[in-house]
């Protein structure tokens, strides 16, 4: 894996070649068996219309601790932990990977995965963003930090990792706002994983609003 850092407060990381192409392949026939409906966004609760997709929840598999999602998974919260020191750990309680297939003309709209204001993090709110790229488009498809005037044109089987909980405990101010651009040509598949901290079976994700 080669790591490339792009913008260091926030940290945005682009990971060359974080899976390979079998792995990739699993997590789509994976998403097939689930069945891609159409994607929507949720915040708070609330249903908002930011995205243009299809998409599949991939859940951590309890009877296999093996299988290819808690591989991922592990990685994925390794390698945060590793720069960033988050109290993150993998499980079951986390929330589901989102396999995202954009095809001609479908996006995702600006928007921000977790609070997006400069305020003390509150207990069990997301930290971090993983996008895993399995496929991308031969033409359109990128990802744009627009605060930033960041662009990144990852190729198959790379991943982009942004963290916004701040050393100070406090989050970012809105600068990991980010879009997936217009597919123009070929087809473009993500699969998302979002961390939290300080969660457990005892409290899940679904406990908590941010």
């Amino acid at each position: 894996v080669y790591i490339q850092v792009l913008n260091e407060v926030p940290l945005i990381v682009l990971a060359r070649n974080w899976s390979s192409s079998d792995q990739c392949q699993g997590l789509e026939n994976l998403a097939l068996q689930t069945g891609l409906s159409a994607a929507q966004v949720f915040a708070q609760r609330a249903i908002v219309a930011d995205r243009r997709a299809l998409s599949a929840n991939l859940y951590w598999n309890e009877s296999y601790p093996n299988a290819l999602t808690n591989t991922l998974i592990r990685r994925a919260f390794d390698f945060t932990k590793q720069l960033r020191g988050y109290n993150i750990v993998p499980g079951p309680f986390q929330e589901p990977l989102n396999y995202i297939q954009y095809s001609y003309a479908q996006e995702y709209r600006p928007h921000c995965d977790g609070v997006s204001v400069r305020k003390p993090y509150a207990r069990g709110g997301r930290v971090a963003t993983l996008l895993h790229y399995c496929q991308a488009a031969t033409r359109g498809g990128a990802t744009v930090f627009p605060k930033l005037n960041l662009k990144v044109q990852p190729s198959p089987n790379d991943a982009v990792l942004f963290t916004y909980k701040q050393d100070d405990n406090y989050m970012d101010d809105g600068n990991t706002l980010h879009t997936g651009c217009l597919v123009r040509n070929g087809t473009k598949s993500v699969v998302t994983m979002w961390m939290r901290e300080s969660i457990s079976s005892e409290e899940p994700w679904s406990d908590f609003l941010s």
